[in-house]
């Protein structure tokens, strides 16, 4: 067996119960954070391996690798609980996993995930899920993501634009049963979930109940809840912005490192809450205008919105000035475009819905509203970006998708394809950057 000391752990409690599992993206494809609150005192662990190890839907204990959190500390707000954060490394591309998470011996069910191709991949778009106590929302949620999963298998992880939540920091200790509800979907058990902080997610909590990678403690800190982080997968760097802190400078300097750490990215799309280029309550809102000069800078190809409750998509962006020479093929695709496009995502679970407020032709170049929840699919090549967003016919079990818009953006850049020598040297490079302890282990 394995044991990897990485991550860290919030840990309380006696009785064993775990609850509330979720997990974000690792550093790159190659990794998972996850995150879960236990009744217990113990360090979290993960315990991982091969699902064609797995038979009679039993663990199989004998061929697992065991992942064990660095540390403890950090108590929770719903009482008798603290928070475990364990990191998984050295994952494959293409493989099926299960997993358990535990503390001091007590183990939740076995899960399943499926890691994806590194070069081409697909995600999911969501905007403020924003839930609360509310049994309509909430099934709609959970019928949306479980239904997304089941549509689209190949879908390697979900990004969210804020506003997880309805709660807020003058209630904490209210909005974790709020959490409970955004975790509830059986399909973010085997789906990452990468959320930008939303202005009704500033509390500290928000730290305890995600395992963010590369997090920035040093820049655009909201009361003291961290929200800008990134990770890459395949080519594409994301980056996610904490639009609660105004403060362009301490962001500048996040986007910097980020991108100094990863030169070869082809891809950047940025990830935040507030809208930049909204069309409803909030379109005549510049108080985050500003943020383009961050995506001009930076030459962010697409930047994720949410925060307006209402779908919208602006011309590409430059300088504050809508780029309308653009040249298009034959497939109705954009091609090495100028700007940034700015897609604002509509609630994905039906919390609550805002119309347009008048005419932003001068920014907007396509919008929707039908007071129904939103969900948006990206599918990533190498060379290309393509959305498709659906709205929500039906919010039951058995309801259906229907298509909205695609939009897609294609790069003519060469672009050779990892080949699988190249994936390997990628794991190689990985492994090398592991614990020493992890590779003492291995050679057991």
């Amino acid at each position: 067996m394995i044991i990897s000391i990485v991550g860290q752990a919030f840990a309380m409690g006696s009785d064993g119960t775990i609850r509330d599992i979720t997990i974000q993206p690792g550093t790159n494809e190659f990794s998972r954070n996850f995150a879960w609150y236990a009744a217990s005192n113990e360090l979290g662990q993960v315990q991982l391996a091969r699902a064609s190890y797995s038979s009679n839907g039993n663990f199989p204990v004998d061929n697992a690798v065991t992942f064990i959190a660095a540390e403890g500390g950090r108590a929770t707000f719903l009482e008798g609980f603290r928070a475990s954060h364990v990191t998984v490394s050295g994952l494959e591309p293409n493989t099926e996993y299960v997993y358990r998470v535990g503390n001091g011996g007590i183990w939740s069910d076995m899960y399943v995930f499926r890691t994806g191709a590194s070069d081409n991949f697909s995600f999911i778009f969501v905007g403020d899920p924003q839930l609360f106590n509310h049994s309509a929302s909430t099934a709609a949620w959970q019928n949306n993501i479980n239904r997304a999963m089941t549509r689209w298998p190949e879908i390697s992880f979900i990004v969210s634009s804020g506003d997880q939540i309805d709660g807020s920091g003058s209630d904490v200790v209210g909005s974790e049963s709020h959490y409970s509800r955004l975790f509830s979907p059986s399909a973010l058990r085997s789906l990452a979930f990468a959320p930008a902080l939303g202005n009704h997610d500033v509390a500290a909590n928000f730290n305890s109940r995600f395992n963010k990678p590369n997090l920035d403690w040093a820049n655009a800190l909201t009361r003291e809840v961290a929200g800008n982080y990134y990770y890459t997968f395949g080519n594409v760097l994301f980056l996610h912005l904490n639009s609660n802190n105004i403060d362009l400078t301490q962001h500048r300097a996040f986007m910097q490192a980020a991108i100094d750490s990863n030169p070869d990215a082809m891809w950047r799309i940025a990830v935040m809450h507030h809208t930049v280029y909204g069309v409803a309550a909030y379109g005549n809102d510049t108080s985050r205008r500003h943020f383009h000069q961050l995506m001009d800078e930076f030459n962010v190809d697409v930047a994720f919105n949410g925060h307006d409750h209402i779908y919208s998509r602006s011309h590409q962006m430059l300088s504050n000035t809508a780029q309308l020479n653009q040249t298009v093929n034959e497939d109705g695709q954009l091609v090495d475009p100028t700007g940034t496009v700015y897609i604002t995502g509509n609630t994905s679970s039906g919390s609550k819905y805002y119309a347009s407020t008048g005419d932003f032709s001068a920014h907007n170049a396509f919008q929707y509203q039908s007071n129904t929840p939103n969900i948006s699919k990206i599918d990533m090549t190498p060379n290309s970006f393509t959305i498709s967003t659906y709205r929500s016919v039906n919010t039951a079990a058995d309801g259906e998708f229907e298509l909205i818009e695609s939009f897609s953006i294609v790069k003519t850049i060469d672009i050779e394809p990892l080949l699988p020598q190249d994936i390997l040297q990628r794991l190689h490079q990985h492994w090398l950057s592991m614990p020493l302890r992890l590779l003492e282990r291995t050679n057991e």
